[in-house]
């Protein structure tokens, strides 16, 4: 007999908590970038890249929540809390984010807003630049080759403020079909192009945030988008984000073992050590591992969590039971964990349970800590 089918559901969480591996080393190999001398053009480019990642990042929890059974998942969690987002942020990294990829096709975007307008609203979460991005990637992807205006201003509606986006290309319009995904989610029998479920999840969204998105022009000469959303004046004692900088850290003394079956993950936290001044060393297996424990004991082991054959907690027991943990900490490494499930993890002896993606200041601190107190 035929195995069940998962439900749509588990299938989507299972890719969702698959996706937040390579999302994982994505981060780790930027914030390594950004401890290196770069020019400010540099700079600027791995912000953009910081924080499209960053915003996946957000996505992904959001989406894990929403779709993994409540009786595994959201029962153990706290709710995620929207964070506010100034509206200059998010429309500057609309424009740092599409640009390249504007100009490689042909296009010119540009953009019309007062600064000083954008940066004392905020929107109470990222809505604003999820849905721009939806309207300029279509606009870069189908429009003819020209300029892509994107303009915004500040619109007051019975006193309270509102953001009014428009987005404006060269043509050649959308089709009745293509309009009409606005109103409807296309389904098997109204095929997309492209515009479709795009359009209808960018109006769905604005209208969840009580706004609205309209197509106001549509000509073979001019597409014209209107975007409103209700947003919230920055509070006066919000402080802008320091600006990413070179750290200088002092270098530790010891050795760590890495082990994880994902070769790039083994090489980023294995460049992350050795920027510490660690001595690594790592292991694809937790056979491997054993056999290196065995031979040469680390200080410090790491052991990813979904290791097949042997995965990271058996790989603990086994050196308990070899006598090979004479390491002054082990820890634990995943994508994501239960609440419910780290007490198991700790009575056992792993010392710090760490989920992806993981932050080298934060790691830093942590391993200084700990070789600290056990030297």
């Amino acid at each position: 007999m035929p195995a069940p089918k998962p439900a749509p559901k588990q299938d989507i969480a299972r890719l969702v908590h698959d996706l937040k591996t390579p999302l994982s080393a994505m981060k780790t190999a930027s914030d390594l970038i950004a401890q290196e001398p770069l020019s400010d053009q540099q700079h600027h480019h791995l912000n953009t890249l910081q924080k499209a990642i960053g915003s996946l990042e957000e996505l992904t929890g959001i989406i894990l929540q929403t779709h993994t059974e409540p009786e595994t998942y959201q029962t153990a969690t706290h709710p995620i809390e929207p964070e506010a987002k100034p509206l200059l942020e998010q429309l500057t990294y609309i424009v740092d984010l599409f640009s390249p990829q504007a100009e490689s096709s042909g296009h010119t975007l540009i953009h019309r807003w007062s600064r000083d307008a954008m940066s004392a609203y905020q929107t109470h979460s990222d809505e604003l630049q999820r849905i721009l991005a939806v309207l300029v990637d279509n606009a870069i992807l189908y429009s003819n080759t020209g300029t892509i205006t994107l303009s915004a201003h500040i619109k007051f509606s019975n006193h309270e403020p509102n953001i009014v986006v428009t987005l404006k290309d060269a043509g050649p319009g959308l089709s009745s079909e293509q309009a009409s995904h606005l109103d409807a989610a296309p389904t098997p029998k109204r095929k997309s192009d492209g515009h479709g479920l795009g359009l209808w999840s960018a109006r769905h969204l604005a209208c969840e945030n009580g706004g609205d998105l309209r197509l106001i022009t549509n000509s073979e000469h001019e597409a014209s988008f209107e975007l409103i959303l209700p947003i919230q004046e920055v509070e006066k004692n919000r402080q802008q984000a320091p600006a990413s900088q070179n750290i200088t850290r002092s270098a530790l003394s010891g050795s760590v073992l890495v082990v994880d079956d994902n070769e790039p993950n083994r090489e980023l936290l294995a460049a992350i050590f050795s920027s510490f001044g660690l001595m690594v060393r790592t292991a694809d297996s937790g056979k491997q591992a054993l056999k290196m424990q065995e031979e040469t004991p680390s200080d410090l082991i790491f052991l990813d969590l979904n290791m097949p054959e042997m995965n990271g907690a058996e790989t603990l027991t086994q050196m308990q039971t070899n006598g090979y943990t004479r390491a002054k900490a082990c820890f634990a490494i995943t994508a994501s964990i239960a609440p419910e499930d780290r007490p198991a993890l700790f009575k056992q002896g792993f010392a710090q349970i760490l989920e992806k993606p993981i932050n080298p200041s934060a790691l830093y601190s942590l391993l200084e800590s700990t070789l600290h107190s056990n030297g």
